[in-house]
């Protein structure tokens, strides 16, 4: 979520400000840290208010909402290691660019200091991170046979923390908020993102029909 603009109209000026490449990758990685926090605040709707909401989703529809678990978790792991890997890989002997953060300070070129602050930004990122990208390797993009097998010489995953993702969420919004502010663009406001009708939605209905359904076995006790 950023200022009043448009979003085209912020386009337009991050290009006018950073130039057509910059201004292009900058532009997608704020969409990509977007879509990372829309994903952490769905997750949290759902699984991270308190025990009594997991409670309600497990006595509903246990398979389904683990699943749902794991796809969301899943799917923030792969965003957020995405967009923290190297700037080239090397795809069947063909050397692709990536969408990465680590991009960002190439494009630093009239200022040292801030340079310097923003490769610290990054490194704080990557540090907190890396149990993600362990698992993004050997558990989700790929299947590690010894791991799977749950042989006695497998190196565990690195533990994997709600703590750490939500630093690293922060840390992003942090890193892009020291740019927009260095560069004189809107800031993005990404805690003030809305979830909109989904996850938020959809707990109002089954708290509802819950309710509803104990009001009617109730009413038959009493009229019984």
């Amino acid at each position: 979520m950023q200022s009043d603009k448009t979003s085209m109209e912020i386009t337009n000026l991050t290009i006018e400000k950073l130039g057509d490449e910059f201004g292009t990758l900058f532009n997608n990685l704020i969409n990509e840290v977007s879509w990372i926090q829309f994903l952490w605040l769905e997750f949290n709707e759902l699984f991270g208010k308190d025990e009594q909401r997991v409670n309600m989703l497990n006595k509903i529809a246990p398979d389904f909402f683990q699943m749902t678990q794991t796809i969301l978790l899943e799917s923030i792991l792969l965003a957020i290691t995405r967009i923290t890997d190297p700037e080239e890989s090397n795809i069947g002997g063909e050397t692709k660019r990536n969408l990465t953060i680590k991009a960002i300070p190439k494009y630093i070129i009239d200022n040292p200091k801030f340079k310097k602050k923003i490769n610290r930004k990054i490194e704080q990122i990557m540090d907190i991170s890396s149990s993600f990208r362990d698992w993004r390797n050997r558990h989700i993009a790929h299947k590690d046979l010894i791991l799977s097998i749950k042989n006695h010489d497998s190196k565990p995953l690195k533990t994997l923390t709600r703590q750490d993702i939500r630093l690293t969420v922060e840390r992003f919004h942090q890193l892009f908020n020291d740019l927009e502010i260095y560069y004189q663009l809107p800031k993005s406001y990404f805690d003030l993102m809305i979830i909109g009708k989904s996850s938020s939605t959809l707990i109002y209905y089954l708290e509802n029909g819950i309710k509803y359904q104990n009001d009617l076995f109730e009413s038959k006790l009493l009229k019984g």
